[in-house]
């Protein structure tokens, strides 16, 4: 009983400092200036009796002591010019909503002054709820998610009981997707032991697993083991290439996402990728230098190519460069007749370090791939790099696993209240008292649908109640496309001796494509295509990756199921800009493949490299027909007949721009349009597509965002 006054005085402290009208927060709780001496407190009796019964009924059934009953009376005479006479339940809804915003406005204030005052604040929501259900269409109702929530966490900060008779955990920030953005998210935010925290993740923790532990077996997770680490979905037909049972549109289902099941490549890419980004969003977090100080927090890089001051030393995320770690320390033969080749077809010089973000060169040849590995022959994911175990101790942040989100309410002045998620086939929610993040990367879209936030029409027809009309949500999907081919090689040339520089060489190369009005819309940076040099006992393997393509596809749920498949589509080739990219693949097989093997032979621009390199896949009859011209028609078949999507660096779909700008769905600090206190942090926000892998974005949006979050500037 003691105790029970106690908190109730304290309450009575907080309420007059924080009982609302004009009286706004900025840099603490000011008094309210509303309060109106000149009406006695039995006017106040009065109008709680006539417009607030259903809420002093609600408090007695709940056992919520008189302090609230109080609340609710200064609520009522604090906003008695709004009221004006008219006792209407909705009239003591907007003077409850007024205290309720300005609670939420001084919660950081009253949370740092008070221990205690987070179990204040969150009974006072409470009521705050109670109002949306009884003034809107019914919060418990599953045809009105914006407003209803689900059951809590066991595991969460809280976990009072809602109206409708179910615990919600509550923390201040709910990072949803545990992928190298969302670990990344929670662990920055976590630092600081005010925060509590919680993680969602879909998927299991799988880091011990060998085939996901051993850098040698990554080539090969997805071909062999789909089914157990990656998300079951697919894309639909396809419209211009053949269809194939491999065009998915998924991602790691585990925690570290797509950073556990990836090909480890980690590219920064390029001061002119960075300068349109910055331009996109006008905002001056996305400089170079902001940017290149924000890898550097984020790695240790181990290697020697490394430019000085351009590489992080203390960072969680280790960086390994090839071929420079026991048994192997220098380059092998096989990479080295590779760049040889490539230097002498394209002019360009070898970069020394392709990741540094001030070199003068950004395309050329190289030796040596930087990959997020450790020396040992592990894979460093945003898993082994965020969730370690000190991590993970921490009181104030709190992990879920297998815990799949499903949607974000928000309350009826659109800002972001909750998340809902499916765990053990349990509808559940967790309560984010500053910020909701979504960090799902291909999914936060469908999220973002599901929560009502897309092209209006479209989710109307389909039964989702509208909370901000943005068409944009869901376009401008890219996908990087990707071409195999084949070479011999000297037998000699063996593999290297570290098995674990999976990667013998590579390039980044410009655009094949002339300067011909066909191309003039293009807009590129000056890495147009990607090579990966593969040593494959017999073979050379080229992947080799057109890094912007025009074509753009879309992704939207196609009704209320969040379980169900999104309708999604790359549009490889297809669509208005189908006709260049189909262009950009032939002119890349012809200028960096045929080209490739001419320098190889000495038939090229330079000396003979090695003859027994030579192009298998694709044929050189493709290209050489009646004299050496090419057979334009068989080119063209067969671009389109191997051309793949099947780089999982799906990206855009949510892109950062200026809102008005006719294109995006977040500012350029990820803050979502149309609604507050909800922020996109992952490769779906990349407002032009990534000049590399996909993996270093990620962390870097994180990172970034993360920064500004903290500082209270989104």
């Amino acid at each position: 009983m003691k105790v029970f006054v106690v908190l109730c005085l304290l309450f009575l402290y907080l309420i007059s400092i924080c009982v609302p009208s004009t009286a706004t927060c900025t840099g603490g709780c000011t008094q309210s200036q509303g309060y109106h001496k000149n009406h006695p407190e039995t006017w106040a009796n009065h109008n709680v009796e006539l417009c607030g019964r259903s809420y002093l009924s609600w408090l007695h059934q709940n056992s919520i002591g008189h302090a609230y009953v109080i609340l609710v009376k200064q609520s009522i005479t604090a906003n008695l010019n709004q009221l004006q006479g008219a006792c209407t339940t909705q009239s003591i809804s907007d003077a409850i909503s007024a205290a309720f915003g300005l609670l939420d406005e001084c919660d950081t204030d009253l949370h740092t002054s008070d221990p205690d005052a987070d179990e204040y604040l969150e009974l006072a929501r409470q009521l705050m709820r109670y109002n949306e259900g009884i003034t809107g269409p019914g919060h418990c109702s599953s045809s009105h998610i914006y407003q209803g929530e689900g059951e809590g966490g066991e595991g969460g900060e809280g976990g009072e009981e809602d109206d409708c008779g179910k615990r919600v955990s509550v923390h201040d920030y709910v990072v949803v997707g545990g992928g190298a953005a969302g670990c990344l998210m929670a662990e920055r935010l976590s630092r600081d032991p005010r925060n509590k925290v919680l993680l969602l993740e879909a998927g299991p923790r799988v880091d011990d697993d060998d085939l996901i532990r051993e850098v040698t077996l990554a080539g090969g997770l997805e071909g062999g083991f789909y089914n157990e680490y990656f998300w079951q979905y697919a894309q639909i037909a396809a419209e211009f290439i053949p269809n194939r049972l491999t065009l998915q549109y998924t991602t790691g289902r585990v925690l570290g996402g797509g950073s556990t099941i990836n090909g480890l490549q980690f590219v920064r890419g390029t001061k002119d990728l960075y300068d349109l980004w910055l331009n996109c969003t006008g905002d001056s977090i996305w400089s170079t230098t902001n940017v290149l100080a924000a890898f550097k927090r984020i790695e240790t890089f181990t290697g020697v190519s490394g430019t000085a001051g351009a590489h992080g030393a203390s960072g969680r995320v280790d960086i390994l460069e090839t071929q420079t770690t026991a048994p192997q320390t220098t380059s092998t033969s096989m990479s080295e007749k590779l760049v040889t080749a490539y230097e002498q077809l394209t002019g360009l010089s070898r970069l020394s370090d392709y990741n540094d973000l001030s070199a003068s060169a950004v395309v050329g040849p190289f030796l040596n791939w930087q990959l997020t590995a450790h020396s040992d022959g592990t894979r460093e994911s945003s898993s082994t790099a965020h969730m370690t175990p000190d991590v993970l101790a921490r009181p104030n942040f709190d992990l879920k696993l297998r815990a799949t989100a499903t949607r974000v309410t928000f309350d009826n002045q659109k800002r972001a209240r909750s998340v809902l998620y499916l765990e053990n086939g349990v509808e559940k929610s967790a309560r984010a008292r500053k910020r909701i993040i979504l960090c799902a990367g291909v999914y936060s879209t469908t999220i973002l649908q599901h929560s009502g936030i897309g092209n209006a029409t479209h989710l109307s027809s389909i039964g989702v109640p509208v909370v901000y009309d943005n068409p944009n949500v869901g376009e401008h999907l890219v996908n990087h496309q990707v071409v195999i081919a084949t070479f011999s090689k000297n037998a000699s040339d063996t593999p290297s001796a570290n098995p674990n520089d999976i990667y013998e060489g590579g390039a980044w190369l410009p655009s094949p494509n002339p300067m011909t009005p066909l191309f003039a819309s293009e807009i590129v940076t000056p890495r147009r295509i990607q090579v990966i040099g593969i040593n494959a006992g017999p073979f050379l393997i080229l992947a080799m990756i057109d890094l912007q393509p025009q074509s753009e596809g879309f992704v939207r749920i196609r009704d209320t199921d969040p379980l169900r498949a999104a309708e999604s589509s790359d549009r490889i080739l297809a669509g208005p800009n189908g006709p260049l990219d189909h262009e950009t693949v032939k002119n890349m097989l012809r200028f960096y493949v045929r080209d490739l093997h001419k320098e190889f032979q000495g038939t090229g621009v330079g000396p003979v490299v090695d003859t027994s390199y030579a192009l298998i896949n694709p044929p050189l009859s493709l290209f050489d027909d009646d004299g050496g011209m090419d057979d334009d028609d068989e080119l063209t078949e067969y671009a389109r007949t191997t051309v793949s999507g099947h780089a999982h660096h799906w990206q855009s779909t949510c892109i950062m721009g200026i809102d008005g700008d006719g294109k995006s769905v977040t500012s350029g600090k990820g803050k979502v349009h149309g609604v507050e206190r909800l922020i996109i942090a992952d490769d779906s926000i990349l407002p032009k597509n990534h000049d590399g892998n996909t993996v270093a974005p990620a962390y870097l949006v994180a990172e970034v965002i993360s920064g500004e979050i903290l500082a209270g500037n989104v």
